[in-house]
């Protein structure tokens, strides 16, 4: 079954135009028209790559068409690919962004579609940027923790606690016995 993310498609392709306003170009400029594109994050048979999206329908994996651009343009500076959209943005004004406008239009241009290009029906789209630490917190206040422990323990799956939370003295402090709520 394939799932694909609207949101995170969405969000991907807006994070793509603001890259390019702010970079000042909508694509390629040298050697051509124009070609404008997008970025995102996908996933092809279980791995995911950024790619560079061409009239919303085609995809071109980055890694693959930046090896292809540097072996056919020997003068070309080596640029060692991102890891992730987060690395794309941070290197996009300083490397990436005129190597991708060259990828764009040089994948425009060619008569038949590179093997690095998929069509995006073919791909699961993934969130453009993941962050690197989530932090959530399960239990707000006692009352709230002793409600989830009673929610685990009537399905059976009741974990013994960790610690017990200790307050700093005078703030969030309460009594055994204290009727206040929240």
């Amino acid at each position: 079954m394939k799932r694909r993310t609207i949101g995170g498609a969405f969000l991907g392709f807006f994070l793509a135009a603001v890259l390019a306003a702010c970079s000042g170009s909508t694509g390629a400029q040298s050697g051509g028209a124009a070609v404008p594109f997008k970025l995102g994050t996908f996933e092809r048979a279980g791995t995911p790559f950024l790619g560079l999206a061409l009239q919303d329908d085609q995809i071109i994996d980055i890694g693959q068409a930046n090896a292809a651009f540097e072996s056919s343009n020997a003068s070309a500076p080596n640029l060692a690919v991102p890891a992730d959209m987060s690395q794309l943005i941070s290197a996009y004004d300083a490397e990436w962004g005129g190597r991708l406008a060259e990828i764009a239009r040089s994948v425009s241009a060619a008569a038949d579609a590179p093997a690095y290009a998929y069509a995006i029906d073919s791909l699961t789209t993934l969130p453009p940027v993941r962050p690197g630490l989530i932090l959530n917190g399960g239990g707000n206040y006692a009352e709230h923790q002793d409600g989830i422990a009673a929610l685990q323990e009537s399905e059976g799956a009741a974990p013994e606690p960790a610690s017990t939370a200790v307050s700093a003295p005078g703030i969030w402090e309460r009594e055994a016995g204290d009727t206040r709520s929240n």
